[in-house]
């Protein structure tokens, strides 16, 4: 196998590439051009359509990411937690779905805390007080067993919180 050195001649190279020419840019003008109104109507709308959709996924990537630091805003007292959270300059917004109060998710972790260390904490959730309810003469080992549990639970629950 001999290797013959590849000779290219300078005549085979192009000399420009053709979609730098103003006569390409030309002929794509006179391309549009040539379609008929409707179709010339149609493209620009089309390209109306993906600058406007572009615009709008770009704005909507700008917004703040809210993510809820309270689940349900009933089981506390609101006036607390908004007082709270205005004193601390964090911003906040209602779920009207849900009930949720949500902050921006950069401050989610710093609004649990400083609701914590101010005491607010969820008013429904039961500790050891339900061991103090009168469960009645017949109440089995199991369900006392299920209660202290529960009451366990509620107070860890209030311990984390």
């Amino acid at each position: 196998m001999a290797s013959v050195p590849a000779e290219t001649a300078a005549s085979d190279l192009p000399a420009t590439q053709e979609s730098d020419t103003p006569e390409s840019r030309s002929n794509l003008l006179l391309g549009f051009n040539r379609l008929n109104l409707l179709r010339q109507v149609g493209l620009m709308v089309g390209l109306a359509a993906s600058v406007a959709l572009g615009v709008a996924v770009v704005l909507w990537a700008q917004e703040p990411n809210y993510q809820p630091v309270v689940g349900d805003l009933s089981a506390y007292n609101p006036q607390d937690v908004t007082t709270i959270l205005d004193s601390n300059g964090i911003d906040y917004k209602m779920d009207p779905r849900t009930g949720a109060l949500l902050v921006p998710s950069e401050q989610v972790y710093s609004a649990r805390l400083k609701l914590a260390a101010e005491g607010v904490t969820d008013q429904k959730t039961m500790g050891y007080e339900l061991l103090d309810q009168e469960r009645g003469l017949g109440t089995s080992q199991f369900m006392e067993t299920i209660s202290y549990r529960r009451g366990l639970e509620g107070e860890l629950a209030r311990a984390i919180a």
